[in-house]
């Protein structure tokens, strides 16, 4: 699956199956004004291409726990990694 931001800075594949796991919503500001739809699979491959890294910004809430990826050119969060059993 290939994923990117609208503007195409962020360029993402994804190897993974997407029939094993569910879509969640967050209800949290932040989330709700990006219509934001995550999910997870810590056995998935997920390589990230950035064409300019000076454009892109990581917005970390208090728990510290995930780092959301926002595109500064278009807005777009196309994708966060979070802090599972202390691993990155």
């Amino acid at each position: 699956m290939k994923i990117a931001c609208h503007c195409q800075n962020l360029q993402l594949e994804l190897d993974w199956e997407p029939q094993q796991f569910q879509a969640r919503a967050c209800d949290c500001g932040f989330c709700s004004s990006h219509g934001a739809l995550w999910t997870a699979d810590p056995d998935a491959q997920l390589i990230i291409q950035i064409r300019e890294p000076k454009q892109v910004k990581a917005y970390v809430f208090a728990t510290e726990t995930a780092q959301f990826q926002i595109c500064q050119i278009c807005g777009c969060v196309p994708y966060v990694s979070t802090v599972i059993d202390k691993q990155m």
